[in-house]
């Protein structure tokens, strides 16, 4: 939450996903590191278009202010064999066997494997469920008090019919994506902010945000894009009462 394309996503949710995993301890937050990201306004990001809204996947709205790379990711998101179960959704972990260790070399140094993973429910036309920004540090962020952390989103919205922008879609889903800082495990600087020496907010990744995807259902597998752009998001699985998906892989640096 990408990152992807971005439409209208916060930081971490601009095109190309943004950090979503290692957490830095009290010292190395207020470091080089996190200091440079947050005067920046963002740390860059995967669940608006590019990069979501706020830690939405990549669509994730703007683009990200720190440097995003794709490293070489599998040849889809979604698994080629059954994961275990998500447990909620009944449908496969997507989230099992990501892609890590793919972002150890510049052109940053501190820096992280990002992924963007939403889970959704669906009752009706109602929708439910949550968005992950998924971050796995390198040695460089490790050895600076790095560790793999997420941002989590609970998501509350509805279907809607599937967008223009994407004539394949079964139908699309709109929602609003409200952090959750009792699931999140990322730093907390990193997640609201800090303060800045003229005493105005810097940063912050999990903030609230608005989004709409569009859902292309082909048997069990799903792809899921940006209704604005009609850009990809990510790749997963559906059944009639649920949704998951996981982006491709990226490159964040600090």
């Amino acid at each position: 939450m990408r990152a992807l394309p971005s439409d209208t996503l916060p930081c971490h949710a601009r095109p190309g996903p943004v950090l979503s995993g290692p957490v830095l301890s009290g010292p190395v937050l207020s470091g080089l590191v996190l200091s440079g990201l947050l005067l920046a306004g963002c740390f860059e990001s995967g669940g608006t278009d590019p990069a979501p809204a706020a830690p939405s996947p990549p669509e994730q709205p703007a683009e990200p202010a720190t440097a995003t790379t794709d490293a070489p990711a599998p040849p889809g998101a979604a698994p080629a064999a059954p994961a275990p179960s998500s447990g909620a959704t009944g449908l496969p972990d997507v989230t099992q066997g990501l892609v890590k260790g793919q972002c150890d070399n510049g052109p940053g140094n501190e820096g992280a494997d990002s992924h963007f993973a939403g889970s959704l429910r669906f009752s009706g036309d109602a929708v439910t469920g949550d968005e992950r920004w998924i971050l796995f540090t390198n040695p460089k962020w490790a050895a600076r008090g790095g560790k793999d952390c997420e941002i989590v989103w609970s998501i509350q919205g509805s279907k809607t019919p599937a967008p223009p922008t994407c004539g394949a879609c079964s139908y699309g889903v709109q929602f609003k994506a409200t952090p959750d800082l009792s699931r999140s495990t990322c730093p907390e600087e990193m997640m609201l902010g800090r303060k800045a020496p003229t005493g105005e907010t810097v940063g912050g990744e999990a903030v609230p945000f608005e989004q709409s995807y569009g859902v292309q259902v082909t048997g069990d597998k799903a792809r899921v894009v940006f209704a604005k752009s009609g850009k990809h998001l990510g790749e997963g699985y559906a059944s009639d009462s649920a949704l998951v998906w996981v982006s491709d892989h990226q490159c964040k640096w600090f």
